[in-house]
This record gives structure tokens, C-alpha cells and sequence, in this order.
């Protein structure tokens, strides 16, 4: 496969974030956004079973978003990524073109994080905890 051609991983990167108080999108000025989703694997051993065996339980995710504070506008995204918050967090790692992958959940909020080096820039970091379940269009992941 030729270079050009390869998925470049943030290259596209769209990250918009929808509460009650409005809309912000994340993905201008961010250094990292970290999906991750587990599930709960419950223990069903029978008491003569030489192997441990396990039932898929409760699916559970996260999103956490660093990103560089940029005076004024940075301050109006930090206020609705405060800790407490609900909305929606929708992102599309390679751009919204027709056919390429989007993903989105419900979320609150967890953690909000401030990082002031000396000397150097700003930088912010929130964590959005899964309510609901994930919805991806088109269905399959890659």
C-alpha cells in the first residue's frame, strides 16, 4: 500500500461535543483524544470445571480529550467541559465524508484536568464515562 494512502490516525479527526447549553467542537486544537471500552466478565466456574469460564456482563467506556487552552475561545469550550455535565460526544476519526466511520454516547463528564507548565502552554484534559450504549454508522468497525 502506498504512503498516501495510508489512515493517518487524527489526520481527519472530528470530535463535537452537544449539551443543553450548546455546541462546541473539540477536535482544533486537541493533542489527544483516548477511546476506551471494556465489559465486565462475570465468573460462571462450575465447581468441578478445570478452567475458569466467564458470560459477557455490563459494557463500560471512556473518552478523554487533551487539548491546548486558546484564550477566549478556550475558555467558552473548558466552561461546558466542566465536571457534572451531560451531552453527547460524537466523533469521526477520519473526517464526516459519506461512508467513513462515526461514533457517538451519551456521557457525563467525570474529570476535568488544568495543566499549567512554566514555561509552556495550557493545556486542559476532560473525561467523558459512557451512559448508554456506543452507536457507530457505518455499523462495522475496522
Amino acid at each position: 500500500m502506498a504512503a498516501p494512502n495510508r489512515y493517518r490516525g487524527g489526520l481527519g479527526l472530528y470530535i463535537k461535543w452537544t449539551t443543553t447549553t450548546g455546541t462546541v467542537t473539540l477536535h482544533d486544537d486537541y493533542t489527544a483524544w483516548d477511546v476506551s471500552q471494556d465489559i465486565d466478565l462475570p465468573e460462571v466456574t462450575a465447581g468441578n470445571e478445570a478452567d475458569a469460564t466467564f458470560i459477557a456482563g455490563i459494557a463500560k467506556g471512556t473518552g478523554k480529550l487533551t487539548y491546548y487552552d486558546t484564550g477566549l475561545s478556550g475558555t467558552s469550550v473548558a466552561n461546558q467541559l466542566q465536571k457534572g455535565q451531560y451531552g453527547t460526544i460524537e466523533y469521526a476519526p477520519q473526517g464526516t465524508a459519506t461512508g467513513k466511520p462515526k461514533r457517538q454516547f451519551a456521557a457525563w463528564v467525570s474529570k476535568f484536568d488544568e495543566k499549567y507548565p512554566q514555561p509552556g502552554a495550557v493545556e486542559f484534559s476532560a473525561e467523558f464515562t459512557k451512559h448508554g450504549a456506543m452507536i457507530t454508522t457505518p455499523t462495522s468497525v475496522y
